[in-house]
């Protein structure tokens, strides 16, 4: 079995934390959906502390505080 290493990437990303729900629209540009502490994008439902994130091909991904923090470093 090989290993591999993930290729460094930059990306643009937003936590959602329930308050910020213009900062979360203005950066993904899509239609939302708000139900409570949930914002729906996509079809997907993000939680509080949850991550969206653009890819660099400009596709929106999703990943949990926990998975965000082990992962991605800020740029300085």
């Amino acid at each position: 079995m090989a290993l591999y290493r993930m290729k460094p990437i930059t990306v643009e990303a937003v936590q959602w934390t329930g308050t910020n729900a213009t900062a979360v629209l203005d950066f993904t540009e899509y239609e939302a959906r708000i139900a409570g502490d949930v914002i729906v994008l996509s079809g997907k439902a993000v939680e509080i502390n949850e991550w969206i994130l653009k890819a660099p091909t400009g596709d929106l991904e999703f990943c949990s505080a926990t998975e965000f923090a082990a992962t991605y470093d800020p740029e300085s």
